[in-house]
């Protein structure tokens, strides 16, 4: 009954972490098909911070992937667009343009990028980054296009672009512009710019150790993988093995030296199992 519905909105607005709760619901709309249920997801997301927003994001765009059937997407766009008309805030704005998004883009998915989901897909997109930015924003907007992955044009070069963007306007040497640098390499990466992706990585990467007093936080040394990983795939293992030497010449303690340790020993087994060459000559 409608009690149901109350009682996941009242959830979904207390909760600290809203997105572990949402599959709860994309369960029960795919057993129920009940558009009630989309509209408690949407209005869920209004009043909440930031951070409450885009970690509802991800579980949404599961969600989103489960309405195949024009009326609802109809139907849904017009309870959105009803939603934005009275929404108070920039987050509020923001997070209805990018659900918009996601439902249009899957949509334009289904359809084989046909129109006018695809232009839709775009527009929403747009208008979600119009709105002024919160503080602490700007990495959660880049981590969101970054999840979206692998892009058609023109919504390619349209998030490639905002995510620029965001790269460009971060302070320079903060753990924000690192963080922003590192998905948008990754979204590079999904979207066929590899080289570009390898030169975005190792630069954020540079940038930020210098800003560290010579050493990456702890928090940055995954980034040391990923870029490993864009230059194996370029056929750059001389390079790859020179990022993991670089770091161990670094003034880190004995257990991230282990782990840069552990990461050069990996790279060097995928090298031999390739029958790549490195400077050791494997």
């Amino acid at each position: 009954g409608e009690d149901v519905f109350l009682r996941f909105a009242a959830l979904l607005r207390k909760a600290s972490r809203p997105g572990r709760h949402l599959g709860v619901l994309r369960e029960y709309y795919e057993a129920t098909k009940d558009f009630r249920l989309l509209e408690t997801m949407s209005e869920a997301v209004v009043g909440q911070t930031a951070v409450k927003v885009y970690d509802a994001l991800g579980e949404l765009d599961r969600l989103a992937a489960l309405i195949g059937d024009e009326a609802t997407i109809d139907r849904f766009e017009g309870h959105l667009r009803e939603l934005r008309k009275d929404a108070k805030t920039e987050v509020d704005r923001r997070a209805l343009a990018l659900i918009e998004f996601m439902i249009e883009f899957r949509a334009a998915a289904q359809s084989q990028g046909g129109e006018p989901h695809g232009a839709r897909a775009l527009a929403a997109l747009r208008e979600a980054f119009k709105e002024k930015w919160q503080e602490g924003e700007e990495p959660l907007m880049a981590q969101f296009l970054a999840s979206v992955g692998r892009l058609v044009e023109p919504l390619r070069s349209e998030a490639l672009g905002q995510l620029a963007a965001l790269h460009a306007a971060a302070a320079s040497g903060s753990q924000a512009r690192f963080e922003i640098g590192a998905r948008r390499a990754a979204s590079l990466w999904a979207n066929d710019a590899k080289e570009e992706a390898a030169g975005v990585l190792a630069a954020a990467l540079d940038e930020y150790r210098a800003a560290s007093e010579g050493r990456l936080p702890a928090h940055a040394h995954g980034q040391v993988s990923n870029l490993s990983s864009f230059l194996e795939g370029l056929g750059r293992l001389v390079a790859a093995e020179k990022l993991w030497r670089g770091e161990l010449g670094r003034a880190y303690n004995d257990q991230e030296l282990h782990g840069f340790r552990n990461g050069m020993y990996g790279f060097y087994a995928r090298a031999i199992e390739r029958k790549g060459t490195t400077a050791l000559g494997a």
